[in-house]
């Protein structure tokens, strides 16, 4: 069984143009997000949805510009996508960016005691 999704321009294309991947911002900052999208193949793009790890929607516009504010944005680091779907129900993801918001929290490492008589690779009691 063959099954076609889409050919040639029935598909959108979509891409985060801000922020910049890399990009920092205080605690209690709101992030604008803003993607170009288009489709080419004469279909409309319908809504564009925007992801904060891969599957936790945090916003959605029906129409262009396509920029969403996002607020209430605890300390931590993001990895963004955004989703466009044109009117022939067809979806295509972006690029993924990464934010840091904040100073996101810290994990502390701390080693086995070992005592310089021990051997180096020797931490056993």
């Amino acid at each position: 069984m063959l099954i076609l999704l889409g050919t040639g321009g029935d598909w959108p294309t979509i891409s985060i143009t801000s922020p910049q991947d890399g990009a920092t911002f205080p605690e209690g900052s709101q992030v604008v997000i803003e993607v170009a999208a288009n489709d080419d193949g004469g279909a409309n793009i319908t809504k564009v949805e925007f992801f904060v790890s891969e599957n936790i929607k945090i916003g959605e516009v029906t129409t262009a510009p396509y920029t969403f504010t996002w607020t209430s944005i605890t300390s931590g680091i993001y990895r963004i996508t955004a989703v466009a779907t044109n009117s022939l129900g067809h979806k295509q993801t972006s690029n993924s960016i990464q934010i840091t918001v904040g100073t996101p929290p810290m994990t502390r490492l701390e080693a086995e005691n070992c005592y310089p008589s021990r051997a180096w690779n020797d931490c056993s009691n």
